[in-house]
């Protein structure tokens, strides 16, 4: 009798918990571009902002006046920007962990903490030549440097940083009210 206890009081509190999984799979190019008037032409990029591969995945908990919430967000390395003749920019994959609580003490008044970017995520931006030319070829002919897509050629150099952004871990502590 006493584990039918234990499970109905495991049951009670696992009833109230939940997720929420998604994964998004992207192919995406641009269409074919001639440098210049040089009969050569540029190797297809995705369209910017479309990682190939992105995930969410969010675990709740609500009983009694609580929530509490963690959640993961993954995005693959992306385009930024295609820049034409010069290069393209990319930003590495990503992924950041996220925590949200809250306690209703009133009908009226809410405490909450939010813990953002658990996992202390770098966001950098790279940089790959696409077009750029070179006049010092040994045969003193003019080679033309085009790396390509980096999500379809792991070959391709993702060492020149032309970015970083850390904003850090962030906590949160509120109060929320209802009139």
């Amino acid at each position: 009798m006493v584990t039918l206890k234990t499970t109905t009081f495991y049951l009670y509190y696992l009833s109230s918990l939940g997720a929420s999984v998604n994964y998004t799979y992207q192919h995406s190019e641009n269409e074919v571009e001639e440098i210049g008037t040089t009969g050569r032409f540029f190797k297809p990029l995705p369209q910017p902002y479309t990682p190939k591969h992105s995930a969410n995945v969010t675990l709740f908990w609500e009983r009694d006046g609580i929530q509490l919430r963690l959640a993961n967000r993954y995005n693959d390395t992306q385009l930024v920007n295609d820049g034409g003749a010069d290069g393209a920019t990319w930003q590495d994959a990503t992924n950041r962990l996220d925590f949200s609580s809250s306690y209703q003490v009133t009908k009226n008044i809410a405490i909450t903490f939010q813990g953002l970017n658990l996992t202390d995520d770098t966001r950098r931006v790279f940089f790959t030549t696409n077009g750029a030319t070179d006049a010092t070829d040994g045969n003193n002919q003019t080679v033309v440097l085009e790396e390509g897509n980096v999500l379809e050629d792991s070959s391709i150099t993702t060492s020149r940083t032309a970015a970083e952004f850390k904003t850090g871990r962030q906590f949160r502590v509120g109060i929320r009210g209802t009139f």
